[in-house]
C-alpha cells in the first residue's frame, strides 16, 4: 500500500462519510462496508 493510500484513508476517516474522497463514492461505499 503506498503512502498515498495510506494518507487518504486517515482523511477519510477523519472525515467519516463526508463527501469529500476523490475517487468516488462508490468504492468509499464499499471499503465502508467492508470494513
Amino acid at each position: 500500500m503506498s503512502k498515498e493510500k495510506q494518507t487518504e484513508e486517515a482523511a477519510e476517516q477523519e472525515n467519516l462519510g463526508a463527501p469529500t474522497i476523490k475517487y468516488g463514492d462508490t468504492i468509499v461505499f464499499i471499503r465502508h462496508v467492508d470494513s
